[in-house]
């Protein structure tokens, strides 16, 4: 597991003339307080999948667009259980039936039957078998692929990790403003932390197409932490 501070200069709340042994809600003879915010990242790599698959089907009749969905999806089923991936785990979510409608140029609708689609979810921990189990969802019926998720159990060891790198930089960050304002920096007063980072792990590295079928790769998954701190700010002697 990879990990990134970020650059403490653009972190900061405010310069340092701004924010370096100001006085924060306190009358002029209270206490100086120094103001930072210091952030840091985490790559972690991912350990499981998840793969959406979309089955639809248009009919006149309700009954019909259903029968039909089932039937496409038990063939999208079986020719992913026929993978033989060991960490399998097959569901069928979002389903659901609708009439269907075009609209002419003069804003008219036309009836165009009953669409009833369902969504095949599709979980593993075997990463390499991902362009597989979409290439078998697609070619056996699957009219689409809404999206492959990668996600990591190691993500909220990761967050704290950021979380402690964070709280350092911070640290590090008040130590020098404190020093370049001509004193030290003192205890803390105040540490307060938000969630930064993205929904984990939906973007892909590359998606290709070969011989052995689509190879997908993913990226590492990024977990990133953001803190605020406050900080007494003790001046010197040869400052007051």
């Amino acid at each position: 597991m990879r990990s990134r501070i970020l650059a403490l200069a653009l972190l900061v709340s405010a310069p340092v003339s701004q924010l370096g042994a100001q006085q924060l809600d306190a009358p002029p003879d209270g206490p100086s307080v120094i103001v930072v915010t210091g952030g840091a990242s985490m790559s972690v790599a991912p350990d499981a999948v998840s793969i959406s698959l979309l089955v639809s089907s248009l009919k006149k009749r309700p009954g019909e667009a259903t029968d039909a969905i089932d039937e496409i999806a038990d063939s999208v089923v079986q020719a992913i259980q026929a993978l033989g991936v060991d960490d399998l785990t097959i569901s069928r979510i979002g389903y659901g039936v609708a009439p269907r409608w075009d609209y002419t140029a003069d804003r008219e609708r036309k009836f165009r039957g009953y669409g009833a689609q369902v969504t095949i979810r599709v979980e593993t921990g075997s990463l390499a078998e991902t362009g597989r189990i979409v290439e078998a969802g697609i070619t056996s019926g699957a009219g689409q692929m809404q999206g492959v998720r990668y996600t990591s159990t190691r993500m909220d060891q990761a967050r704290r990790d950021a979380l402690r790198a964070a709280v350092e930089a911070a640290r590090l960050d008040a130590t020098a403003m404190a020093e370049a304002a001509g004193g030290t920096l003192g205890r803390l007063l105040l540490l307060t932390t938000e969630r930064t980072e993205p929904p984990p792990g939906v973007r892909l590295e590359a998606i290709t197409v070969e011989n052995t079928g689509a190879q997908i790769t993913p990226q590492n998954l990024t977990v990133s932490a953001r803190v605020e701190s406050r900080w007494l700010f003790s001046a010197s002697s040869a400052t007051e």
